[in-house]
């Protein structure tokens, strides 16, 4: 496998440059370009691949990171949230001990 000749800078640009809604380029001018600023000589067919592989993760990494703490209080709070779901699903789960604990006295009364 060839060693990557385009750094993320010229990638970067790469994308930048063929998404342009202002000038409609090619990937043969784009290579022009990227020959001329950042002396790289790679393929147009590299130049392609590269493009359609990070044409929508280029700019996830210009997004602000969400706030970790806020994040994290928010899986606690999942997290209480269902341990408080289980506590009251097991006050109404059926007790299989309690033939054990009742008298025939208490279940007669029942019964009535």
């Amino acid at each position: 496998m060839a060693k990557a000749q385009l750094t993320k800078q010229a990638i970067k640009y790469l994308v930048e440059t063929y998404d342009c809604e202002e000038s409609n380029y090619t990937f043969q001018q784009i290579k022009e370009m990227i020959m001329a600023k950042f002396e790289v000589s790679v393929s147009v067919e590299a130049l392609r691949k590269s493009y359609h592989k990070n044409k929508d993760s280029i700019f996830e990494s210009d997004k602000p990171v969400q706030n970790p703490v806020i994040k994290q209080k928010s899986i606690i709070e999942k997290k209480v949230s269902n341990s408080e779901r289980n506590q009251s699903s097991n006050k109404n789960a059926f007790n299989d001990n309690v033939a054990d604990t009742l008298s025939k006295d208490s279940v007669n009364d029942l019964l009535k």
